[in-house]
């Protein structure tokens, strides 16, 4: 199971990685399918540590 920690500090390098990307890119571009992985990454990452912190606070 991977830790909170290691799941902020990717969640921090995927934020620091949409910053310097060009978001008006358009999804029939090769940036914008980047940037919609990473975005989709980002999400995932942040609803695994949500759900990591709800079990901790349920125990």
């Amino acid at each position: 199971m991977k830790t909170v920690e290691y799941l902020e500090a990717q969640r921090d390098r995927l934020k620091t990685m949409i910053q310097r990307m060009n978001t008006n890119a358009g999804f029939d571009s090769e940036d914008g399918r980047k940037y919609t992985q990473v975005l989709v990454k980002l999400a995932l990452t942040h609803m695994q540590i949500e759900e990591i912190k709800k079990e901790a606070a349920r125990k």
